[in-house]
């Protein structure tokens, strides 16, 4: 094959799902010939198939599908609906919302909140060790008791290979013990398939990939011992069941770190028996996808065929100093300010601080150098550590504050479509503007320049201070932080942006 347009770049040639139709038949130089796969072409054909039927089906008759996520090996409480940086479940209600508005027949729950108290007091979750079937069916978690022998009609349709690799993990249709594992979500001879609906709309937690019992001790996930296992039956029967049977035009997975992509199977050019292409079926796939993590974005494209679906980044804001910190850093500037002037008050303020150190339990983070190597505080004796110069430990502290007051953290997540608003807005915008790449111009390298300080000098040691103020370069780079957003916050007011 053309490796780099079929594999590394389709996506230049308009590539939106890279399935194999043809190869190379293999020989001499000179006889060589590209032959098309009759089954694939059918794939391809079945797929564009279904690509026109979502667009040409009214959107009041339109099924849709929401898959979230699912971490395995842990509560599942804090798990259902996990996605990078992303609030999936106030995401699917707002999407849910504006379907309502654009003529889907949905009755979306009043919030993200709403819709996982369903879920979680239904049990709609492929879960085994705080919960049986048995429960999850008498809850009504339970969107369908699939039978045995509907389920086999469509796993006749696998290879016979796929077949007997899934037979041998899992036993015979709908699943049987197998090495004192219990079948995977099977109820009376039916397989569970576990999820909420709402109208025309289903909300599905996306089936266990590797795992049955309700033990925890490693035995039960298979997955753990062998990557290459292949999912049980109740995940091939959910997907199934959504494209043949309950017929959705789109599946939407919402939230970066799902399963599906990473089933097993070849890495490209899938074949009807790798598992990503028999779950996916021919069922149109978006996948709501953090745009910072273009590999595995990638991935989620080649193997199961995606159509990505970027969403923005969480705001990021900086960490400012708070609590002991704050005091800490009062005392180290006024501590500056008295040492030359003050020997008395500098001495009682060298206390103080040391003490503050340890209440923030910074003395377990910052080191010395002793005795060929580094130390953290908390390993000196009161003795050596008030051996130690006064200013080289005041010196390592401002090292520690800068960082921590220059760090960016996250605040909050993002929820799909919703744009940051008020002093949130301020700190997106600042997050992307303050970026210093060493050449390129910056707003932070820019007001540095205006209060007359190089970024990369007060960069490059956020403990020296500054002869002029008497503060650490990292307070002043903080000082900067302040007067930029100030900048960005009378622009947007300029431009009619209500910023409380």
């Amino acid at each position: 094959m053309d490796i780099g347009w079929a594999i590394a770049l389709p996506e230049f040639e308009g590539v939106i799902e890279p399935i194999i139709i043809a190869a190379q038949r293999d020989g001499e130089e000179d006889s060589r010939e590209r032959v098309p796969i009759p089954e694939r072409v059918e794939k391809l054909v079945q797929r564009v198939e279904r690509w026109i039927a979502l667009r040409r089906v009214p959107p009041s008759e339109r099924k849709v599908a929401f898959v979230l996520h699912n971490n395995p090996c842990a509560s599942v409480e804090a798990t259902v609906g996990a996605g990078a940086h992303l609030d999936t479940l106030e995401s699917v209600v707002d999407i849910m919302k504006k379907m309502r508005d654009a003529g889907y027949s949905v009755t979306p729950p009043e919030s993200g909140k709403a819709l996982i108290d369903e879920i979680m007091s239904r049990k709609a979750i492929s879960e085994f060790r705080w919960t049986t079937v048995e429960e999850i069916v008498a809850k009504g978690g339970a969107i369908r008791l699939l039978e045995k022998e509907k389920y086999e009609e469509w796993f006749r349709e696998l290879p016979l290979k796929t077949q007997e690799r899934m037979i041998e993990a899992w036993g015979n249709p709908p699943g049987e013990f197998k090495e004192g594992i219990p079948p995977a979500m099977v109820y009376d001879g039916k397989i569970v398939i576990t999820g909420v609906q709402y109208g025309n709309v289903v909300v599905l937690v996306q089936p266990k990939r590797g795992c049955a019992g309700a033990r925890c001790d490693g035995q039960v996930c298979k997955i753990l011992h062998d990557p290459d296992v292949p999912p049980p039956h109740q995940y091939v029967a959910t997907y199934k069941w959504l494209s043949q049977e309950f017929g959705v035009h789109v599946v939407v997975h919402v939230g970066t770190h799902g399963n599906l992509e990473f089933l097993p199977g070849k890495g490209v050019g899938l074949s009807n028996a790798c598992f990503p292409d028999i779950a996916i079926d021919t069922i149109p796939h978006l996948y709501i996808y953090n745009a910072d993590n273009p590999p595995e974005g990638t991935i989620a494209k080649r193997r199961s065929y995606a159509a990505l679906v970027d969403h923005m980044q969480t705001v990021m804001t900086g960490s400012g100093l708070y609590e002991e910190l704050s005091e800490l850093d009062r005392l180290l500037t006024e501590y500056e300010e008295t040492k030359i002037k003050d020997l008395g008050r500098a001495h009682a303020l060298s206390h103080l601080i040391l003490n503050e150190v340890k209440k923030a339990n910074l003395d377990k983070e910052i080191k010395i150098k002793s005795g060929g190597k580094r130390k953290a505080l908390s390993e000196f004796s009161h003795e050596e550590l008030h051996s130690i110069p006064f200013d080289e430990l005041v010196r390592e502290i401002h090292v520690k504050l800068s960082l921590i007051r220059n760090t960016q953290i996250q605040d909050g997540m993002h929820i799909f479509g919703r744009l940051p608003e008020g002093e949130r807005r301020v700190e997106f915008i600042y997050s992307i503007l303050r970026y210093d790449s060493g050449s390129d111009v910056s707003i932070r390298k820019e007001v540095a320049r205006l209060l007359g300080y190089e970024l990369s000098e007060l960069l490059s040691d956020g403990s020296k201070i500054d002869e002029k103020t008497g503060k650490s370069y990292g307070v002043i780079l903080e000082e900067i932080d302040a007067v930029s957003k100030h900048i960005i916050k009378d622009v947007l007011q300029g431009a009619g942006y209500e910023i409380n």
